[in-house]
């Protein structure tokens, strides 16, 4: 079997459900993916992938007249052609995705039908066509285009995943918690400012978790430059209860949420790498879907921002990009945070 699920990270994790409903199904089968090479790695760290296979399509359009590029083309070409599949799932969705899927050797080629497809070219590349209902979460959207193609209809509960991480990563998180405290993984970046709360929500959250539990102690997780300057910011505030962490490996970042008391996140990578773990996680919503894009499970929480402005959206608000005011998040008090 294979899946193409090209990007990007938090997408490419909402897929795992999948992975995990295959080996249920289908424990001794060879299942591998087609992805973008910089995200090759968190799916080289999963363990139930027998083969990542490689694309770089930015860098290849980026340097299109290239004999490299046309070299690499070929050689990841021939790579997915040595593979016949039984069946490929094409949970991309675009035009992109579809021409890798016609490279595919597949007896059963699936993917979106026209009314879910994100770009609606896609459904020439694909024998098999299906829409998952709406209202769903994404992951169970991915789960339900592979669901449909088995023919199974019953409801089905994903286990966590256990990345593959050195023992000498393992060993480095572990002693972290040589003193028992209440480990608050915070993570405040996103790539999208209007998805980040203000700094100063930050500071009262952390405040007043402090005053509810003395015993509290934050641990800081950055992925940019600027998240690392809030951090700092952050730790600097709160010395004695804080700690700003190195800039970790997906894989050691994941082993890291699975020892914490609660990941808290704004709807980003990390809030969706720790949807994987058993840890319970708090999430921030505003200009995007709580419904469609967070963790399942009772032990996931979230807060959502209210809009001023009256938009309403599926997934997400249509001026995500362009509000000048980010008041949906603006809006969230860090009393909210504290009590959900």
């Amino acid at each position: 079997m294979l899946i193409i699920k090209t990007s990007s990270l938090g997408d490419i994790i909402h897929t795992f459900p999948v992975v995990d409903f295959i080996r249920h199904h289908f424990p001794e089968s060879q299942l591998d993916w087609i992805v973008e090479k910089p995200y090759s790695a968190l799916l080289l760290s999963h363990p139930e992938i027998n083969k990542v296979i490689e694309v770089d399509t930015k860098k290849w359009k980026n340097s299109f007249f290239s004999t490299q590029t046309w070299k690499s083309v070929t050689m990841a070409r021939q790579t997915i052609q040595q593979q016949h599949y039984d069946i490929a799932f094409d949970l991309q969705g675009n035009i992109k995705s579809g021409v890798i899927l016609s490279c595919v050797s597949a007896n059963r080629k699936v993917g979106f039908d026209r009314k879910s497809v994100p770009e609606w070219p896609n459904t020439f590349f694909t024998s098999e066509k299906f829409n998952p209902p709406i209202g769903n979460n994404i992951r169970e959207d991915y789960l339900s285009i592979v669901k449909e193609a088995f023919n199974v209809d019953a409801h089905y509960n994903p286990s966590t995943v256990s990345l593959k991480v050195s023992s000498d990563a393992k060993e480095w998180v572990d002693d972290l918690f040589v003193l028992p405290k209440t480990n608050i993984l915070l993570c405040p970046g996103s790539r999208w400012k209007n998805k980040r709360l203000p700094q100063a929500t930050l500071k009262e959250y952390m405040n007043l978790m402090h005053r509810e539990n003395s015993d509290v102690y934050f641990l800081l997780s950055w992925g940019s430059e600027e998240e690392l300057d809030t951090c700092k910011v952050l730790q600097q505030k709160f010395d004695n209860i804080s700690v700003v962490l190195p800039k970790l490996e997906l894989p050691v970042l994941h082993y890291l949420m699975s020892r914490v008391q609660l990941v808290f996140a704004m709807d980003s990578l990390p809030l969706h790498l720790a949807g994987i773990t058993k840890t319970p996680t708090l999430a921030v919503f505003g200009p995007s879907s709580a419904k469609k894009y967070a963790p399942i499970g009772e032990q996931h929480k979230s807060v959502k921002g209210q809009c001023p402005y009256g938009q309403s959206f599926e997934k997400r608000c249509p001026i995500l990009r362009t509000c000048p005011t980010g008041a949906c998040i603006q809006s969230i008090s860090a009393e909210e945070l504290v009590d959900c």
